[in-house]
């Protein structure tokens, strides 16, 4: 259990350092009294290591929010992906999935980073003025310490449209 709490304290921090230096375009990773992030690395304890790339987003479900959420989970020393997911309708019950064909933006950001393009994707103009479309994504490095977010990733085919 030891390793998965300095794993979510690392995610909590880079998090509080990037809203310090962002303001009001801060990152959001509990919503409605839940925190995914934190029942996450318990329920991954130590199959887990502290070097690893978290990418959360939470689903749009546009007018309405809810705690619905997906997070992929790439553990650099074991080369382990981790796709962590639930649903609008029992938010508190995670599904993990060691692999699976959902999960393509987290998979597209994941890629982009791994090849040193995240500012590619996080650089984009909004291309979309309604939130009804596309999420948030956010990723953190624990080795880094950094923080980015891609915003309205929509992908359709192949391409990507923002």
């Amino acid at each position: 259990m030891g390793c998965s709490n300095k794993n979510y304290r690392c995610i909590e921090n880079i998090k509080g350092d990037y809203n310090i230096k962002n303001g009001n375009n801060g990152i959001l990773i509990a919503h409605k009294n839940l925190n995914p992030s934190k029942k996450i690395f318990q329920k991954l304890g130590n199959d887990i290591s502290d070097d690893f790339i978290f990418i959360y987003s939470w689903v749009n479900h546009l007018p309405s929010a809810s705690n619905h959420f997906r997070c992929l989970i790439y553990d650099r020393k074991s080369k382990r992906k981790f796709y962590i997911s639930n649903t609008e309708e029992r938010p508190d019950s995670f599904n993990i999935h060691s692999a699976t064909t959902e999960f393509r933006e987290e998979m597209l950001i994941l890629s982009y980073y791994m090849e040193s393009k995240i500012i590619t994707l996080t650089s984009l103009p909004k291309a979309f003025s309604s939130s009804e479309i596309g999420s948030e994504y956010y990723l953190f490095d624990s080795a880094s310490k950094e923080a980015y977010v891609t915003e309205n990733l929509v992908l359709e085919g192949e391409s990507i449209f923002r």
